[in-house]
């Protein structure tokens, strides 16, 4: 037996269709307010091809605009990447995401 139908248009219907069900909801702000004052920060989405340069690990760290913020350690030279994660690149790539986050906050790349 199919259940019977909720809420819907029928004469007994407790919520009219003219009040509808957000008339007791209050309108949200489009921003928080800690967020009304603050400038709109875009963030450029072409970064540098991880691979076309590399650079230390002291000027990813500090924030180098051409570096894609969630791929730093892939900029980093092979030796460099080697003496931080204790691995190669490939062997990190290798592993699942949760231990590539982990290996990337112990080494200051998250």
């Amino acid at each position: 037996k199919p259940p019977p139908p909720r809420g819907g248009g029928g004469a007994s219907s407790s919520v009219s269709k003219e009040s509808g069900m957000s008339a007791g909801l209050k309108q949200s702000p489009s921003k928080p307010k800690d967020m009304q004052d603050k400038p709109l920060t875009i963030r450029p989405t072409n970064f540098a091809e991880p691979g076309s340069f590399s650079i230390s690990a002291a000027e990813i760290k500090q924030g180098d605009p051409r570096v894609d913020p969630t791929r730093k350690e892939q900029y980093l030279s092979d030796a460099d990447f080697q003496t931080a994660f204790g691995c190669s690149k490939a062997d990190f790539a290798k592993l699942k995401g949760w231990r590539q986050a982990e290996a990337k906050k112990k080494a200051g790349y998250f």
